[in-house]
């Protein structure tokens, strides 16, 4: 299996690490992150990702078996034997299964159970207060181990021999080892850190008998980086009491670093970096089907959303959706487009203020794509300028033309338009308003005169109004804070989107978006 095709089912984890391990020579990976950067979790993952090219093994200085089965349940079922395709080649390989073992310190002390059988063992040649002598056997190893046998002569050294006797047993299929932690490690045996890795990259890595990931519980730049052929750095934010990790791709030797830094979830107890966001495609045919929601709700669109907020928007509701810099117009178009479509979609009436990215054309075209035609024409109302082209168009039955000079004139010409178009539908009216639209039009003064005013109608009409404004513009988003009920926000980190509730508060969750069974949807992932 190409790494290529390993990215394609498990894609989880940034496609230039399964190039970097992928090749047919070993290599060398450090892992590096403060406690709570989820590098035990990622060391896991890659685990199982590597299960599909080698024999893999998990050695562990600090975590029992059954922990690592409390907190990752998924593993239970990795624990296996299965046929082994090796890297090497179809000449290279034997009848032997892959092996994915989980080396951890209840089986240290454990007699002759995992690698450590027969490693290393403590004998009594007489008894009383006649001293334990340390046997030594030979190790009969089927490549030679220089920098081993130096770094050994101080003491025994089970844990690292263990390592050399499971890559010996594989040989000519290569392995695949994770160390953790490194800390533990060279703690245990009073070794030096750079002195260990040192060893082990010489005798297996550069040997190609196998491939090591290496957990170092530090940051920054240490001498480990300079022996080893990769190091990652995983990270942690707190940003308005939420979290999100980071994975950072230092250095990966012989490998094209295309993007350097991905947000990671940890969700379910699984390792997954996320991707930046990617504009979604739509075509025709497009199928809407109305999300179900109780009668106080309107949705917005996606059930993931609607639970992640309780329900959905709540009838009678004001809506603040803030977006941040960096975040696509595209991203913010689709968010709103599901609403308005499931709002047709369902027979409720639309009153639309553009926002940026969004015309009428682009709008109608969507709704024809999703059979909504008659339903934009009819229930969907539209603001434009009255002198623009469509304005003079009187086939245009779903725009209305207002002067831009004089708001309180045009807020009257617009709730007339609202009321007809509830007499119209008889089930209320999703209004959305793109703010920066009218500020630019009446300025932030008239435009906080209006928003309390129309803000009530809203609450006592049953309809839901959603208003989009960036966060740059601190002034009129504090107003518009203070008068919705419901309060969102989308921001970018690492390319990807982020959606997150402020009120109700939530933690923050992936978004994206996919058509599926001809239904353009958001899905979202909680950060964890």
């Amino acid at each position: 299996m190409t790494e290529a095709a390993v990215f394609l089912t498990r894609p989880q984890v940034p496609l230039e690490i399964i190039s970097f391990f992928g090749k047919s020579t070993t290599s060398s990976l450090l892992v590096k992150g403060v406690a709570g950067t989820g590098k035990t979790t990622f060391a896991l993952e890659m685990l199982e990702v590597m299960s599909s090219f080698e024999n893999v093994y998990y050695v562990s200085t600090r975590v029992s078996n059954d922990a690592l089965y409390r907190h990752y349940p998924w593993l239970r079922d990795k624990e296996l034997h299965a046929p082994f395709k090796s890297r090497a080649g179809p000449k290279a390989q034997g009848p032997s299964a892959k092996e994915m073992a989980f080396l951890t310190p209840g089986d240290y002390f454990s007699k002759e159970r995992f690698m450590y059988s027969g490693i290393r063992r403590l004998e009594e040649d007489g008894k009383g207060d006649e001293p334990v002598q340390k046997q030594k056997p030979e190790r009969q190893l089927n490549f030679e181990t220089p920098y081993l046998d130096r770094l050994g002569r101080r003491e025994a050294i089970p844990d690292i021999e263990a390592v050399y006797r499971k890559v010996n047993e594989n040989i000519p299929n290569k392995s695949f080892f994770v160390l953790d932690s490194l800390k533990g490690l060279v703690g245990k045996y009073h070794l030096e850190a750079e002195e260990l890795v040192f060893t082990l990259q010489k005798d297996l890595v550069e040997r190609n008998y196998a491939d090591l990931l290496i957990v170092m519980e530090e940051t920054g730049h240490t001498p480990i980086d300079f022996l080893v052929d990769g190091v990652v750095e995983n990270r942690r934010f707190e940003e308005g009491g939420r979290r999100y990790r980071t994975i950072t791709l230092q250095k990966l030797r012989g490998e094209e670093i295309r993007q350097p830094e991905y947000l990671l979830t940890l969700h379910d107890g699984h390792f997954k970096s996320i991707p930046p966001y990617s504009p979604l495609q739509l075509r025709s045919p497009l199928r809407v089907k109305p999300v179900q929601t109780p009668a106080s709700f309107l949705s917005t669109g996606a059930k993931d959303l609607d639970d992640v907020l309780g329900g959905g928007y709540h009838v009678g509701s004001n809506v603040l959706v803030e977006f941040g810099p960096g975040v696509p117009n595209d991203a913010t178009r689709l968010l709103v487009t599901s609403t308005i479509l499931n709002a047709l979609a369902s027979g409720i009436g639309v009153m639309l203020t553009p926002f940026a990215g969004t015309s009428l054309g682009e709008l109608e075209s969507i709704a024809k794509a999703a059979g909504l035609e008659n339903e934009f024409r009819n229930h969907l109302v539209i603001t434009t300028y009255s002198g623009s082209a469509a304005s003079a168009n009187g086939d245009q039955i779903n725009t209305l033309p207002l002067d831009f000079v004089n708001i309180e004139e045009d807020m009257k010409t617009y709730h007339r338009s609202r009321i007809a178009l509830e007499d119209r539908t008889r089930k209320g009216v999703l209004e959305v308003v793109g703010v920066s639209t009218v500020v630019s039009r009446y300025g932030i003064e008239a435009y906080a005169r209006d928003l309390n005013l129309s803000a009530e109608r809203t609450r006592s009409a049953g309809n839901v109004t959603v208003r989009l404004a960036t966060s740059e513009g601190p002034e009129a988003l504090e107003k518009l804070a203070a008068v919705s009920d419901v309060h969102t926000g989308l921001i970018e980190r690492c390319g990807a989107i982020l959606f997150y509730g402020v009120k109700p508060k939530t933690q923050f969750y992936h978004i994206s978006w996919k058509v599926e069974d001809g239904m353009p949807l958001p899905h979202v992932v909680q950060i964890v």
